[in-house]
Formats: C-alpha cells, sequence, structure tokens
C-alpha cells in the first residue's frame, strides 16, 4: 500500500473506478430489461443480451483498471495525471447520472418498418373513418378532403420508408 496523499489517491482511484464499473452493470440491468418491442421476436431477446454484454464488458475494463492500480503495475504517474482524473471523475458523475436517469425516464420501445407501416394505416383508416363520420353528422364535406390529405401524406410517409429500405 503506498502511504501519505498519494495513498489516499491510490484508494480513491480504485475506489472509483469500481464505482463506474458498478454504474456500468447498473445501467445494462436497467436498460437492458427494459428494452421493449411492438412485435417481440427472438432478435429483440438478442438484442437485449448483446446490450447487457456490452455494459458488463465496460464494467470490467474499469474492474481491470482497478485491479492493476491495485497491484501497482500502474504507475502513480498514470492515476495522479489530470487527464486520467478528468476521465473518471466525468466517468463516474455521467455514470450515476444515467443510472439515476435510468431508473426513471428510460423505456425503450423499438419497432420494426412492417409493424410501423401497419400502425400509420390503421391510425390513417381511423382518422379517415372518423372524419367521414364526423361529415355526415354536419354535412360538412371539407372534413373528407382533410381525410383524404391525411391519407396522401402517410402514403407518402410509407413510400419514403420504403425507398429507404430499398437504398438499405
Amino acid at each position: 500500500m503506498i502511504e501519505g496523499g498519494v495513498g489516499v489517491a491510490f484508494s480513491v482511484a480504485i475506489a472509483m473506478n469500481l464505482f463506474i464499473a458498478m454504474n456500468y452493470v447498473g445501467l445494462g440491468l436497467v436498460i437492458a430489461r427494459r428494452f421493449d418491442a411492438a412485435a417481440p421476436t427472438w432478435a429483440l431477446e438478442i438484442f437485449k443480451a448483446g446490450g447487457l454484454a456490452f455494459f458488463i464488458g465496460c464494467a470490467y475494463t474499469y474492474i481491470h483498471m482497478a485491479y492493476h492500480i491495485a497491484e501497482g503495475t500502474v504507475p502513480p504517474s498514470f492515476w495522479l495525471s489530470w487527464h486520467y482524473l478528468a476521465h473518471i471523475v466525468l466517468q463516474a458523475v455521467g455514470g450515476l447520472a444515467a443510472f439515476l436517469m435510468s431508473l426513471t425516464f428510460i423505456n425503450v420501445r423499438l419497432f420494426d418498418r412492417r409493424f410501423t407501416r401497419e400502425m400509420i394505416d390503421r391510425m390513417v383508416d381511423e382518422a379517415t373513418d372518423q372524419a367521414a363520420r364526423s361529415a355526415r353528422l354536419r354535412g360538412v364535406s371539407g372534413v373528407v378532403a382533410d381525410a383524404r390529405r391525411a391519407r396522401e401524406a402517410a402514403d407518402l410517409i410509407l413510400k419514403a420508408m420504403k425507398d429507404d429500405e430499398v437504398k438499405a
């Protein structure tokens, strides 16, 4: 163990690395679990596992750094340098903030193009039907024209999505 002020910095460097590792594990467990899909498939489960593996891999990096600092193979000139301290403090603060926000605000929903098209078609059909009913009740032909324009806009969106698929 290293003595004096450097000893405190030594302990803090190890603790900060382990703290960041814990943030990554927490993020992986929270975020990967919250991936949801409008049309769940086996690919979603692979995506979730990949997300968790990514965050666990990031955590391992910081566990590895803490190990080498504790082992003494990383010289104090490295873990007391400004670039290392700035990096580690930003990672610790950012990781904690991301973890705390993910507990409350993150809900990731994935949509595939087929499902999105079907959903847009359903919404446009419902809007068209509702506009037609409204027009019959009020005798206003302008509402039907609005519904037709909405349908045309949806068709343009679907065409743009199809063009994207062709390019991909």
